[in-house]
């Protein structure tokens, strides 16, 4: 950078005010901009539905009676919440489980139905069901697949026959037994890079007592999974025709904002090393040791003692620290110099500093004597 002001130094306009205002509104637009950049995203994330997936399981039962003096002529009905076990043959359990897409999937699936009886926390006893076959449907959608819709039967001849044959073996009974009804889907869907399980949490269950059996509850499935397709966009920030990214733009305005801060950073050093040189070498020494100073206005008599002269302001200070002496002060007005200088009972030593902006004394001395005055002489 000092390079480059070094280079322009001979042109006019580069000094100006002109052009340091004109410097200064780009910086701060610069900057600006710079801010505007970061705070924008690089790009934006679309999000569409790429597919939804619908998992369903549901049960319904019937029950299979025997004529009698309820329903003389007997056969399938729905019994509502409760079943008696003594005019029933058996009941009958209609699954029907599918999957419903937007999108066509793949799906690697398997089942096992299965009768589990609970004798509370005692005993439990699964018994695989066989389909006696599938349900009469009405038209099946293109976009549902069908994993199960089969019918099962539980003779309850032989569920009962078995609960009687374990309690007298074992000789332990309970006041009821539960029926569980669980399909046991397991397997998953696949589509694209997605896998998703399928849902075996569903069952019914009835609960089993000498004079009845009652519906207790039914964990049917209803699974929706939506699956979003995520695009990035590019952001761009518009110039008249252009579309500039923003990552460049960041960069551009990064470095041109730090270009113009450090050409006015060293502007103002430059302009501050510039004023310290502008400033005498008297007016140093009393912003530095102002308060240390006694102010005299006459020039001291050096008729009775000799005087010294003190290579630096530095070194008279040692003398002074050391000593224990004050330090008075003469300004000469028709010379323009300052006098610093402390007394003691043989000598008076001085230094005397230059009031002109820009004077250079030549430190390198040495000392001579005539008589019983010192005199600085300039080194030859």
């Amino acid at each position: 950078m000092n390079i480059i002001i070094h280079k322009f130094k001979n042109f006019h306009f580069f000094h100006s005010i002109k052009f340091k205002i004109i410097l200064f509104v780009l910086g701060f637009i610069s900057i600006i901009f710079t801010v505007y950049s970061f705070l924008q995203p690089t790009t934006i994330v679309e999000e569409s539905i790429d597919n939804k997936i619908v998992q369903s399981t549901s049960f319904e039962y019937k029950a299979n009676i025997i004529p009698n003096i309820l329903y003389p002529d007997g056969g399938t009905i729905d019994p509502g919440i409760t079943i008696l076990p003594k005019i029933t043959e058996s009941i009958l359990i209609h699954i029907k489980s599918s999957v419903s897409v937007n999108q066509p999937v793949e799906i690697d699936h398997n089942n096992q139905v299965k009768l589990v009886i609970k004798a509370k926390e005692l005993w439990q006893k699964e018994i695989p069901l066989t389909s006696i076959g599938q349900a009469s449907l009405t038209e099946t959608p293109e976009n549902e697949t069908l994993l199960l819709n089969d019918e099962y039967k539980i003779d309850l001849e032989s569920i009962i026959s078995f609960i009687e044959s374990v309690e007298e073996e074992t000789g332990i009974s309970v006041s009821s037994y539960q029926l569980n009804i669980v399909p046991n889907l397991s397997g998953v869907i696949n589509y694209n890079s997605n896998e998703i399980p399928l849902n075996s949490e569903a069952y019914i269950n009835f609960e089993y007592t000498t004079n009845n059996i009652k519906f207790v509850e039914s964990n049917e499935v209803l699974e929706e999974e939506t699956l979003i397709n995520k695009t990035v966009i590019p952001q761009y920030f518009q110039l008249i025709s252009l579309n500039i990214p923003y990552p460049l733009l960041r960069v551009f305005f990064s470095v041109l904002s730090f270009g113009i801060i450090l050409y006015f950073l060293l502007y103002i050093q430059n302009k501050l090393k510039h004023r310290r040189k502008s400033i005498s070498e008297a007016t140093k020494i009393d912003k530095k040791y102002t308060k240390r100073f006694i102010n005299v206005k006459e020039k001291v008599n050096t008729l009775n003692k000799s005087m010294l002269k003190i290579e630096s302001m530095k070194a008279l200070m040692q003398i002074v620290d050391e000593k224990d002496l004050p330090i008075f002060r003469f300004h000469d007005g028709i010379k323009n110099t300052t006098m610093y200088f402390l007394i003691d009972d043989q000598y008076i030593y001085s230094y005397d500093a230059n009031n002109y902006i820009g004077y250079n004394k030549d430190n390198n001395a040495k000392y001579s004597t005539k008589g019983q005055e010192f005199s600085y002489v300039p080194k030859t």
